[in-house]
């Protein structure tokens, strides 16, 4: 590349090969140019991108026939513009009256388009063997010299700069040193609500404030509640936080739901029904927000009466790091005494499951060729199913399941008033009929002041005769199966315990058949689903017995088959409900046939 200048200072003359890596250099030596001469950077900038666009452009579109020829770019400076002159070998075009954007697909047009946007005006000559594109480009108008600065206005702006940075320096200082020192103590003394008192007092020491208001949460109720305050005799109700009292009503209730600071003076003062008003109707302050890890905690209004000086920026900082460290605070003590009352009833269930599964029969009562067993699983650590065997006299067995409406411990409690009550009347063990009434009518209020009720289903038997003699309330019914007799469902209708006093429950009776199976349960057994949503059913329970028969299965054996059918149904699921067995088995005989013929049984539709 070389360069003739022809007007010393206002003209750069360059001409330079055919080549793009040339025409970047030739762009270079622009800017330096144009720097020198005192253009400011933008506008060197410009022209530096216009050169590159215009020289480009001038060596992509030569033909290989000029390609030998040089290209000459010239610039020249004058006090209101600069104009640029590049010479090319190409074909030439016809400059078009205006340029848009092209779409990005497109393989040219975005050189010119470029130009034309930073440059005012543009020209193209074109000859014979060469053309001349010329652009012109006005100059930005000299900034006018500003009078140098008045040595007093300097040093009073030091000083303020200096006073607000000691300020907020003393303030940090403060903020730290008064955590350190509560965090000590809180390590010490294991933080009991004292804490909050001697904090807020800090706190109101250190900012200069004249009263403060502390409010937490209470998720049960939905409000902010009073906490601490300056002023313990005045009344501060409960904010709801939605409800009647609107945010706009409160200034405490604004900072919450906008999560932000909420200032007031006396030309802003809180509106009338704030419970701030009480303390003055002339306050200035701020209503600061508490939140920890996005929740919130709760508020902190603090503030001065009238006349005195607003708070500075450096107290504000120790109001917002005080109230949030005070907050972290608050929300760890809010989760230790939540973890102790969940360990605490965690260790009340851990009890009342061993009470209630000492509630349970301790052994099974076996009488010849007669066996008893039962199962009791809750879906939760306690729940309402209770089965009991009651022996009655030497020949005599009263069974009973019975199930609570609900789970836990509600549902727990009841199970054992239940297993009270029924061990409370002995002699009543051989009408299972007048029994349920008797039941019902001890139950009914207690259960109907809390909307509860049980279902319940007490079998007498009777091993010498055979009979069998059945009372329901509201309760699955009995399944019964035999020798020559399958499985059939043995109903005992009848409303539920503790829906209304004064009723008679109906008593079913049977003779039990050679190899009887008796079996008791609740409905979470038959209603557990599987995992298309359909229900169990009786039908495989009375498989199971029949084939029991069948197989002169042992009372573990069968009770062990229902048990490994409800697991083959729950698969990785929890249980949904609680479920209990009880099952009277009696051995088969060894001589008589054995005819099962499933056409005779009764049972509710199922799935194999």
């Amino acid at each position: 590349m070389s360069t003739l200048t022809s007007v010393p200072g206002n003209l750069l003359r360059l001409t330079c090969h055919c080549e793009l890596a040339a025409i970047r250099e030739v762009a270079r030596s622009v800017r330096g140019f144009l720097e020198r001469q005192g253009l400011s950077t933008p506008e060197a900038d410009a022209w530096e991108l216009i050169c590159a666009e215009a020289g480009n452009n001038a060596v992509e579109h030569a033909p290989p026939h000029a390609r030998h020829l040089p290209i000459e770019v010239s610039i020249e400076i004058s006090p209101t513009a600069v104009e640029l002159r590049v010479i090319d070998h190409t074909s030439g075009f016809e400059l078009p009256p205006s340029s848009e954007l092209p779409d990005p697909l497109d393989e040219g047009g975005r050189g010119l388009f470029l130009i034309r946007s930073l440059s005012d005006s543009q020209r193209y000559w074109r000859g014979t063997g060469e053309n001349c594109l010329v652009v012109i480009r006005q100059r930005a108008a000299p900034e006018p010299e500003s009078a140098p600065p008045d040595p007093s206005v300097q040093q009073s702006m030091l000083e303020a700069t200096l006073h607000t940075m000691t300020e907020e320096l003393a303030a940090s200082y403060e903020s730290l040193s008064a955590i350190f020192r509560f965090t000590e103590e809180l390590i010490r003394s294991g933080g009991d609500d004292r804490f909050m008192d001697r904090w807020l007092l800090e706190l109101k020491q250190i900012t200069g404030a004249d009263w403060y208001v502390l409010r937490l949460l209470d998720e049960s109720r939905g409000v902010l509640d009073v906490a601490r305050t300056s002023h313990p005799d005045m009344p501060f109700p409960p904010l709801p936080l939605a409800g009647t009292l609107s945010p706009g009503g409160s200034l405490e209730l604004r900072a919450v739901h906008g999560r932000q600071d909420v200032w007031f003076d006396p030309s802003e003062p809180p509106p009338q029904g704030d419970p701030l008003r009480c303390l003055s109707a002339t306050l200035a302050g701020l209503a600061h927000p508490l939140f920890v890890a996005g929740q919130l905690v709760g508020s902190l209004a603090v503030g001065r009466y009238a006349g005195s000086h607003p708070f500075t920026a450096g107290q504000v900082n120790i109001v917002h790091t005080l109230s949030d460290f005070l907050g972290i605070q608050i929300r760890n003590a809010q989760f230790q005494k939540s973890t102790l009352q969940a360990q605490l009833l965690d260790r009340d269930y851990e009890v009342a499951s061993r009470i209630q599964r000492q509630l349970l029969p301790k052994q099974h009562p076996r009488n010849g060729r007669w066996a008893t067993l039962g199962f009791c699983e809750s879906a939760q650590r306690v729940g309402g199913d209770f089965y009991d065997i009651i022996e009655v006299g030497s020949n005599g067995l009263l069974l009973a399941v019975a199930d609570v409406m609900g789970k836990g411990l509600p549902a727990a409690l009841f199970a054992t008033v239940f297993r009270t009550l029924l061990r409370a009347r002995p002699e009543l063990a051989r009408s299972p009929g007048p029994f349920v009434d008797w039941l019902n009518e001890n139950l009914v209020e207690e259960l109907g002041e809390l909307e509860m009720f049980i279902t319940a289903q007490l079998a007498y038997v009777n091993l010498s005769t055979r009979e069998l003699r059945v009372a329901g309330a509201g309760h699955p019914p009995l399944l019964l199966a035999g020798v020559d007799h399958p499985a059939e469902e043995v109903l005992s209708c009848g409303p539920p315990l503790g829906i209304c006093s004064s009723l008679e429950f109906h008593e079913e009776r049977r003779i039990l058949p050679p190899g009887a199976r008796l079996l008791l349960y609740t409905d979470g057994v038959t209603e557990a689903t599987y995992p298309d949503g359909v229900q169990v059913g009786t039908g495989p329970l009375i498989e199971i017995l029949n084939t029991s028969i069948l197989r002169r299965d042992e009372v573990e054996r069968t009770i062990a088959r229902i048990g490994e059918l409800q697991g083959d149904i729950d698969g990785e699921r929890p249980a949904a409900d609680d479920r209990t067995l009880l099952l009277l088995q009696e051995d088969v005989p060894s001589t008589p046939p054995i005819n099962l013929s499933r056409r005779h049984a009764c049972h509710s539709p199922h799935r194999r």
